[in-house]
């Protein structure tokens, strides 16, 4: 955080950043069974993530107060977020004594993503009295956000993950 300070003038700037990786694997196995005893399904996965994220911004605040003791605050927040995320799907649920069709997933989850944030605050406060103060402010948002996911299947011809399921 860096800090400037001149009298009736305060400036404060605070940049960030973080980078940040995950990696992450589940193993399951589970059965149902219904009031009988029987077994209706039994299920196995076997899945994997591993995910990569940038954030990046800053905040900027100008602080000026004025002789009669009123003051005007402004605040600019600026950040830019960047991930990217691929889960790998290998599970299979088989069911018994239904006409359910078995679930036999081996894919790949890729999913980008953006999301851009800008905040602005202005805002002027004068004393009225020793007690009382008059504020008035105005609030700027902007925001953007972009996922973009894809799933892919696992071909078994030719052994690699070509078919986007939609």
């Amino acid at each position: 955080t860096l800090e400037w300070n001149n009298n009736l003038t305060k400036i404060f700037f605070a940049p960030k950043y973080t980078y940040t990786i995950n990696n992450s694997s589940t193993l399951s196995d589970s059965q149902s069974i219904d009031e009988n005893g029987q077994l209706r399904n039994e299920s196995l996965a076997n899945n994997r993530n591993e995910s990569k994220s940038d954030n990046i911004g800053s905040e900027i605040t100008l602080y000026q107060g004025f002789k009669d003791k009123s003051y005007l605050n402004a605040t600019a927040d600026l950040s830019f977020n960047q991930s990217k995320q691929n889960n790998r799907i290998n599970s299979s649920t088989v069911f018994y004594n239904s006409n359910n069709p078995d679930d036999i997933r081996n894919q790949l989850e890729d999913n980008n993503s953006k999301n851009n944030n800008f905040n602005f605050d202005l805002n002027y406060t004068r004393p009225i009295s020793d007690s009382l103060k008059l504020a008035v402010g105005s609030r700027y948002k902007y925001n953007f956000i972009d996922n973009d996911e894809i799933t892919w299947d696992y071909d078994e011809i030719t052994g690699q993950l070509v078919s986007q399921n939609d």
